[in-house]
């Protein structure tokens, strides 16, 4: 019986002791583990220490889907006998390893991946962020409720990076109140050649985003009065806030 059967015997939100070492459920080693959080609910994938890593766990996933046992030798298969089978073009490259598995898991199968503190989704929604919180504490019970035990996010859809997200604003689930942790649009930017320094504004502090998305707001209504706090934001920031006014550079909401 593979990790897949066992997983659809199980209640949601269950504790999944055949599939997590005991250790696993630590601070410590919640930091250093390999997970995919399915509709809430994380599976340990770190092949070093259990049976199956990210990419082998979404390979038995479709091979289950399509009642296919885990026994089969996937170096005999090819596109056509697995086609046979029933399995679609996206199915028969990610089983084959023509395209990478765990990236399909992201897109088709809406699972969120985990490595330490790194979170991929393809989305990135209010349920999303649901399932994320639901499955870090499933993964970790050490995390409270007002924890502000940093998680660095990737978007895959949008190609927007939010670095260094507590969890408490994970498990508020406001999609909204994630973009002073944006950092992708300075990325891509950067790329283009406007923003040279990008680095700085990969790193730049959530307090001081807070103050330059307000000062920009205020800029767009044409309020030109001031404080002495905000004229040094204007000074220390000005590359940033003409971009973002220019719509070279973008925000996410």
């Amino acid at each position: 019986m593979n990790w897949y059967t066992l997983a659809k015997k199980k209640k949601r939100r269950q504790p999944k002791e055949k599939m997590i070492p005991p250790f696993a459920r630590s601070m410590a080693y919640a930091q250093t583990g390999e997970w995919w959080i399915i509709d809430g609910t994380a599976f340990f994938a770190d092949a070093e220490i259990g049976d199956y890593n990210h990419s082998g766990m979404v390979i038995e996933h479709i091979l289950s889907y399509h009642d296919i046992p885990d026994t089969i030798d996937l170096n005999k298969e090819t596109e056509e006998s697995l086609a046979l089978k029933g399995l679609n073009q996206e199915e028969i490259d990610a089983v084959l390893d023509k395209t990478d598995p765990r990236e399909y898991g992201l897109k088709h199968l809406g699972w969120k991946r985990v490595k330490m503190n790194n979170i991929d989704t393809y989305t990135l929604v209010e349920q999303d962020l649901k399932e994320i919180a639901n499955g870090l504490f499933d993964a970790n019970n050490a995390l409270e409720d007002d924890s502000e035990t940093p998680f660095n996010i990737w978007v895959d859809s949008t190609k927007v990076f939010y670095k260094m997200v507590p969890y408490s604003v994970i498990r508020d689930g406001n999609p909204s109140a994630l973009r002073i942790y944006a950092s992708g649009a300075a990325q891509y930017a950067s790329k283009k050649g406007w923003y040279k320094r990008a680095q700085s504004v990969l790193f730049i502090d959530p307090e001081d985003m807070k103050k330059i998305i307000s000062l920009v707001d205020k800029i767009k209504k044409g309020n030109r009065e001031w404080t002495d706090e905000e004229l040094q934001v204007q000074q220390n920031h000005r590359e940033l806030i003409e971009g973002i006014l220019q719509g070279k550079v973008f925000v996410d909401d």
